[in-house]
């Protein structure tokens, strides 16, 4: 369970993000009047309560590009989260980790979460959208979900493998040729492309209000593969590369 403005206390404590945003986003609306924007721009840099209404904001939005937007967010706290970052401020990001999130995972699991949590940002990342043209939320079509998570999990069980024979063939001494063709071991790879960009500038900060509380007849083509169009992120925004 996320606590929301934890989870803005968290960017507060990282520093805030940078994205590449395509699309100006709204600070209110529905029945509350709109007090300001998130303006489109590269290399917007975003506080916790701005990072906030940028990934709840539903004024002017569907569902799936908020969905989008989220996202953008989660993926810019990952690699925008360096060591240093992490290191220098550690005691606010602890505090803050302790309002965000309620678990019952037992203590005797943290240390394996954490390994996860380090190989996690030394991989690239990707994601499955299951968004119109794939999966239309009226009539879902649950083998077009079963074979577009396996072709995923398919391709990054290749990639290990390639980085297990590549580890393999590196570590071998030169001198100790296999007698009948070389095995590689261990190593790690990982699916997908993640998202980045390049750009400077900056959005014109919006008034600040209050944080946001939590608040089809087609049918998909038979293909498992999503397309471009499916998990199109920089779309709506892209996480900004460092510079």
């Amino acid at each position: 369970m996320v606590d929301m403005a934890g989870f803005q206390g968290l960017i507060d404590a990282l520093g805030g993000i940078t994205l590449d945003i395509r699309k100006d986003v709204p600070m209110g609306g529905g029945t509350s009047p709109i007090l300001g924007w998130i303006r489109a721009g590269d290399a917007v840099h975003l506080d916790g309560l701005h990072a906030l209404w940028f990934a709840r904001s539903r004024e002017g939005s569907s569902d799936f590009e908020r969905m989008q937007r989220q996202k953008c967010v989660m993926t810019a706290v990952l690699h925008q989260a360096d060591p240093v970052t992490v290191v220098a401020k550690f005691d606010a990001l602890a505090a803050a980790g302790g309002n965000i999130l309620t678990t019952d995972m037992p203590r005797s699991d943290i240390g394996r979460l954490t390994d996860l949590a380090l190989k996690a940002r030394t991989v690239p990342i990707s994601s499955i959208s299951f968004v119109p043209p794939l999966i239309f939320p009226g009539n879902p079509k649950y083998d077009v979900l079963r074979a577009t998570v396996k072709e995923h999990l398919d391709k990054a069980e290749d990639l290990d493998r390639e980085a297990a024979r590549a580890a393999g063939q590196k570590s071998a001494p030169a001198s100790a040729a296999p007698a009948s063709g070389a095995t590689g071991t261990g190593g790690a790879g990982a699916s997908g492309s993640g998202t980045g960009g390049s750009g400077t500038g900056s959005a014109k900060a919006p008034t600040t209000p209050s944080a946001p509380g939590p608040t089809g007849t087609a049918q998909p083509t038979a293909s498992a593969s999503p397309g471009p169009e499916v998990d199109n992120l920089e779309s709506v925004c892209r996480v900004a590369s460092a510079t």
